[in-house]
This record gives structure tokens, sequence and C-alpha cells, in this order.
């Protein structure tokens, strides 16, 4: 199963980082994308068995993880990016809290 596999993926490579450079407009992204889908597909294909066209199989599987990557990205706020907290020492919640905890 693991050649089956792997000359799938000698035989799929020129189309599918053909079809995500064009893509995603960049050869280094489209790289990615196309490890990601063979990672994946090492994982689910010898138990799953070969999807019936592993080259859209890896295409698609490349841009969908891609595109997830890229709204995860998106999504990402670093702690020095965040707004300040106001002064909290005026915080009913905090008050209540002190008097149930004793």
């Amino acid at each position: 199963m693991q050649s089956e596999i792997a000359a799938h993926f000698s035989m799929a490579r020129p189309r599918v980082l053909a079809a995500l450079t064009r893509q995603f407009a960049s050869l280094e992204t489209a790289e990615e994308a196309y490890q990601e889908a063979c990672v994946r597909a090492l994982e689910r294909w010898p138990a799953a068995g070969l999807p019936r066209d592993p080259t859209a199989w890896l295409l698609m599987t490349g841009q969908n993880a891609t595109i997830d990557k890229v709204r995860r990205d998106k999504r990402m706020v670093f702690k020095d990016e965040l707004p300040e907290r106001p002064d909290d020492t005026n915080d009913v919640e905090a008050e209540l809290a002190e008097q149930i905890d004793m």
C-alpha cells in the first residue's frame, strides 16, 4: 500500500502544485499545502483505502488546509496587541466574591 501511495504522490505532485500555485500565487504556500495534503493522505488512505481520484483529493485537501491556516492566522491576536484592561479596583463582582470566600 505504501508504494501505491508514493506512486500517487509522484504522479499528482506537478498538477497539484501547479493548481495550488495558481490559487495562492505562491510556490512556497503551494508546497506547504501539498505537504500537508500528503501527511493527511498518509494518515487516512491506509485505513480508508485510496480515494476514487487521488489527485483531486490531494488538491482539495491542500486547498482546505491552507484556507484553514489563513483563517486561523487572521483570528490570532497577540497579547501585546490586546487593548489595555481598565483598572478593576471598583469591580462589584470582585467585592462580592471576597465576601463569599470569607
